[in-house]
């Protein structure tokens, strides 16, 4: 268990060290589970009716996931193929699966994690998900903040028209990728 109290005073709920100490892999259960998985449900139907447009296409088949690298502002199409454009046993056969899946996930209450007073807890604190384990007073961390942010070896003051520059340039390599 890793926490560090830097508030002046050691202002720190003692208690915070056994919830904040558990670690940032530690994941609270949320109060309910999954109930509605209708756009997972949209998603899969729709990747589904394309592999199943596209099969047999040689045209497809020469080109795999595997050999395309994609730009990593790659968009994947909305595109979805109309149901009369797949075969019968295709519609048939997702609309069972879906509805059994669905029969699958309903909402339920979730047993908890945390002890009640970690609950209590960590509803009280503020965080700041990338500051790590640690507790510290809101003017000691703008301080912070704003010494990290004038550090010249960090960061490079630009004016106006050097951003504008910049910007353009980045448009341009983006262009031809």
């Amino acid at each position: 268990m890793a926490f560090h109290d830097l508030t002046d005073g050691q202002i720190a709920p003692k208690a915070a060290k056994s919830l904040l100490g558990l670690g940032s892999k530690f994941i609270t259960t949320p109060k309910k589970t999954t109930g509605c998985i209708q756009a997972t449900s949209d998603r899969f139907q729709c990747d589904f009716f394309i592999k199943v447009y596209y099969a047999g296409d040689e045209r497809r088949d020469e080109v795999t996931d595997d050999t395309v690298q994609r730009s990593k502002l790659y968009v994947k199409s909305k595109w979805n193929p109309n149901e009369c454009d797949v075969p019968n046993w295709a519609c048939r056969r997702i609309s069972r699966f879906l509805a059994c899946s669905n029969e699958l996930f309903k909402e339920r209450r979730a047993k908890s994690n945390l002890l009640p007073h970690q609950e209590a807890l960590l509803n009280s604190l503020q965080t700041d998900k990338g500051l790590g384990r640690c507790a510290i007073t809101y003017d000691q961390y703008m301080e912070d903040c704003l010494i990290h942010l004038r550090n010249t070896t960090c960061y490079q003051q630009l004016s106006e028209a050097e951003v504008m520059e910049a910007v353009a340039i980045l448009e341009e390599e983006l262009k031809l990728d």
